[in-house]
């Protein structure tokens, strides 16, 4: 199974499809043991127009005691704000998250970075799960989700049914709507989980979750010494469990290869800034027939940016930059939507980690206003021995 993963990007390439199948098909004939036992439609299931949950949420169902770990590993919650919690955390993802086949370069996320992707508004610390060693408390393994809204086909996703113990308390009328329910992340997951085993965990986080009703599932890492012992989905039922606990039955997640179930794909390409560094470590190469020469002078830019009124975002910019952001982001079947608080988290420029620019524009009247919003990601790749 594992050679036929490795396989799928290649095979998805037309030749691959012309002898094999789509990447699909592909993907379904290796067989997903793990996603086979989760909520989730097949690879070959017909598709529907239907949005709605796959199981209706039932509080009172939810998992009260945290799932059984291998023997000698235990449950953890990490507390971001804390300085030695978060440099755990990095270290993990430095040395273990995603890279390429090759081991030459892997994902390099700094610590603002780490914070500012799993602390958005609502977060909360009890999503924040790890697993430790318990003879060394050594972090060894980890998965996040932080709170979100999205719309699915103009509809917001929910409802997000209160906790057994206030549904209890509120009877019929109780607070939960009704609505369009998402089906998932990227693999159209419904969050409600059930199998068996006991755990010790702590608590809550401390901060208070916000009226959102999904969450976004990532950062999944499991020490690379440690892959077989099947931690993987013992992490996705828990943080699942924790996300049930607080009323959310809805999650969403990104992944590089083909999982039951897609329900929206992204290419993206690369722009190279810095070729001649790209290509001195290995992740770029000349092309065919090219110098470094003729590929410096192919990829320069110029010393000023060519569209006019370029700046970077301010913070008084907010308020009106998030509503055109929310009605641009409406035109899509699945988009997320941003409160204010949470448009100045994820956009509002920070050093080293995200850089956000509006074009601003003269109008009839002569006062300026913002007609497009431009953001880009710090560098992230790093490179054996040296940083690209």
């Amino acid at each position: 199974r594992q050679q036929g993963l490795k396989s799928l990007t290649t095979l998805g390439t037309p030749r691959g499809r012309q002898g094999m199948g789509s990447v699909e098909e592909i993907s379904e004939a290796v067989g997903h043991a793990f996603w086979d036992t989760q909520p989730v439609p097949s690879l070959n299931a017909e598709e529907e127009d239907a949005c709605g949950p796959i199981n209706p949420a039932d509080p009172e169902k939810v998992r009260a005691e945290p799932y059984n770990l291998p023997p000698a590993f235990e449950w953890t919650d990490l507390d971001l704000s804390d300085a030695e919690q978060a440099k755990e955390l990095y270290t993990l993802l430095h040395e273990n998250y995603v890279e390429d086949g090759d081991a030459m370069f892997r994902f390099d996320y700094s610590l603002d970075f780490i914070r500012w992707a799993m602390q958005p508004p609502g977060a909360l610390d009890y999503w924040h799960v790890g697993v430790r060693v318990s003879q060394t408390k050594k972090l060894v393994a980890f998965i996040g989700a932080t709170p979100a809204d999205l719309l699915c086909h103009g509809q917001r996703v929910e409802p997000r049914p209160p906790p057994a113990a206030d549904k209890a308390e509120e009877g019929e009328g109780g607070a939960g709507a009704s609505g369009v329910n998402m089906e998932e992340k990227l693999s159209g997951l419904d969050l409600d989980g059930g199998a068996t085993g006991s755990a010790a965990s702590s608590g809550g986080g401390a901060a208070e979750l916000g009226d959102q009703a999904v969450v976004e599932v990532n950062f999944l890492c499991v020490h690379k010494k440690l892959r077989s012992k099947r931690l993987a989905p013992v992490l996705i039922r828990e943080v699942t469990r924790r996300v049930n606990e607080k009323g959310i039955f809805q999650a969403t997640y990104t992944a590089g290869v083909v999982l039951p179930r897609p329900v929206a794909r992204c290419r993206y390409w690369h722009r190279s800034l810095n070729p001649k560094k790209l290509i001195e470590v290995g992740f770029s190469r000349l092309a065919p027939r090219m110098t470094m020469v003729r590929t410096l002078k192919l990829y320069a830019l110029p010393d000023q940016p060519v569209t006019k009124g370029v700046r970077a975002l301010k913070e008084e910019d907010v308020p009106s930059c998030c509503a055109k952001l929310n009605a641009y982001l409406r035109r899509y079947k699945l988009t997320p939507q941003l409160s204010e608080a949470e448009f100045s988290h994820w956009l509002v420029p920070r050093k080293g980690v995200i850089y956000t620019y509006v074009v601003e524009e003269a109008g009839e009247d002569g006062e300026k206003e913002v007609t497009d919003i431009l953001h880009s990601l710090a560098p992230l790749v790093g490179a054996q021995a040296r940083e690209a």
